[in-house]
């Protein structure tokens, strides 16, 4: 009879998750699509790809869109994954029927996730994968089989493919699936205990390498490859000339010999790179200046033998203006954290298309059929969320206070267990995605701390699981060992 329960226990979890999953569709679909998006799609359409946005979304939205034209497709299987793993997560996590309810509606309805899984861009996949990834290892952790750890580091892989700076992220969890699978009974037997630490950590440099190698596939093969950093140099060249009060920008970078630090100043941003060299439409003059003035965007931009004298000239002016370069990247952290102002939030944003951007003629001339969701469930609960988008929910700095707290709370902790460490690994996942886009961010976006707030969520949610003790005998005690593999 109790197995029965469970049965319907479990199969009402799975229902109740399927609700939300519609409910998602209902209220969002087919999705926000951004100028990044429309970018992407332009590539799934044309068949030529570049690498300034990660090139295995448009592989995968080539196959989805031969299904569900747009948009939709690949919102539906990011969505659907994101409720997936949700509903793992509940069920390894949980402990009765509202506790796991309760995950669910805390995970799955937690605004900056909700409104991420809203929109058709790369940052919903890794939303979406990482915790697909983490689900599995919490469900290894209660039904231990070997092929959960594998399709954990399956999405991780796409996690680590689907933006740039999520490749460091993934390694702490990477460390984790290691370490399981070492201490597995089976693998511990065959490994004498002095060099199980080694045998971790050279397993981790192992799949770390392999994931690499597939990011490079992914972004040369086929792929056609232009340098990402010239445009985050020219910005940061450009920070300093406007705090220095000097023009410092080589003349290479500008088509408009005359340019001065006057007219710098007038289209310049200290948010995004892009008022350097993106269409404004709301500013027609400042378009017309950085269309004439700026080029070293893909396609259009600084010629190759360039490049390596655009470096120096970086390192140069970074290093004569260093006060400048530390004020400029401080101020990007603030912003990026929610300390000195709010981020850019999608769909809040003005670099969200708006309902007539989405029927204007770039659209048409890619032939496709535009839908829009105005239905009055999206806008009442959009307008829900704009009203706390001003709010801690938005801000990335309090969920880095939460990760803080909670790794200084496991630290404390004198019981360690196997929740306990993979919470760590998650508050170094979390570090990890925000902390090169101190330095290497050329431009700010609520998006981009996407995987901080989901690694503090999970963090917390972990302090309410069942306890797998570690001891020196048997470190998977006390789960059974029985049909492991």
């Amino acid at each position: 009879m109790e197995s029965i329960s469970k049965n319907y226990t479990s199969l009402f979890i799975v229902a109740v998750g399927i609700g939300f999953f519609i409910f998602t569709l209902f209220t969002f679909y087919p999705g926000y699509m951004s100028h990044d998006s429309y970018a992407q799609y332009v590539q799934v359409k044309s068949g030529d790809i570049f690498n300034h946005h990660p090139p295995i979304i448009v592989y995968l939205w080539k196959v989805l869109d031969k299904i569900i034209e747009g948009g939709g497709g690949i919102f539906t299987l990011f969505s659907a994954v994101y409720w997936i793993a949700i509903i793992l997560i509940a069920y390894s996590l949980g402990t009765t029927l509202w506790q796991k309810i309760g995950i669910m509606l805390f995970l799955g309805f937690f605004p900056p996730h909700f409104i991420m899984i809203a929109q058709v861009m790369k940052d919903a996949g890794v939303l979406a994968s990482f915790l697909f990834a983490v689900a599995m290892i919490l469900f290894y952790l209660r039904k231990p089989r070997i092929l959960w750890l594998a399709l954990a580091f399956m999405m991780l892989i796409f996690t680590s493919c689907a933006r740039h700076n999520s490749f460091l992220a993934v390694i702490p969890l990477l460390y984790f699936i290691s370490h399981l699978f070492i201490i597995h009974p089976i693998v511990a037997s065959w490994i004498n205990t002095k060099y199980l630490l080694i045998a971790k950590i050279s397993m981790t440099v192992i799949l770390t390498i392999f994931i690499q190698l597939v990011i490079y596939y992914v972004n040369v093969v086929n792929v056609k490859s232009v340098a990402l950093w010239p445009s985050l140099a020219v910005w940061d060249i450009a920070a300093v000339s406007v705090m220095s009060g000097e023009m410092l920008l080589p003349e290479y970078t500008l088509t408009d010999k005359h340019m001065d630090i006057t007219r710098v100043k007038e289209i310049f941003s200290e948010v995004t790179n892009t008022s350097l060299c993106a269409q404004n439409p709301s500013k027609k003059n400042r378009e017309v200046l950085c269309r004439e003035s700026f080029r070293f965007r893909a396609g259009d931009g600084l010629k190759t033998e360039v490049l390596p004298q655009l470096f120096r000239d970086w390192l140069y002016i970074i290093s004569h203006n260093f006060r400048f370069y530390v004020k400029h990247r401080i101020r990007i952290t603030e912003y990026m954290l929610g300390i000195k102002t709010k981020a850019e939030i999608m769909p809040f944003n003005t670099t969200t298309l708006t309902n007539e951007q989405f029927k204007n003629a770039s659209f048409k001339e890619l032939g496709v059929k535009v839908i829009i969701n105005d239905s009055s469930l999206n806008k009442n609960v959009v307008n829900i969320l704009y009203k706390i988008k001003d709010t801690v929910f938005f801000r990335a700095w309090f969920f880095l206070m939460i990760l803080i707290i909670a790794a200084l709370y496991n630290f404390r902790k004198t019981t360690k267990t196997l929740y306990t460490k993979l919470s760590t690994c998650l508050a170094i996942s979390g570090v990890f995605y925000v902390a090169p886009l101190v330095v290497l961010s050329a431009s700010l976006d609520f998006r981009y701390s996407i995987l901080l707030v989901t690694s503090s969520l999970l963090m917390l949610l972990l302090e309410i699981a069942p306890p797998v003790i570690l001891t020196k005998q048997n470190e998977l005690s006390p789960l059974s060992t029985h049909n492991i593999l």
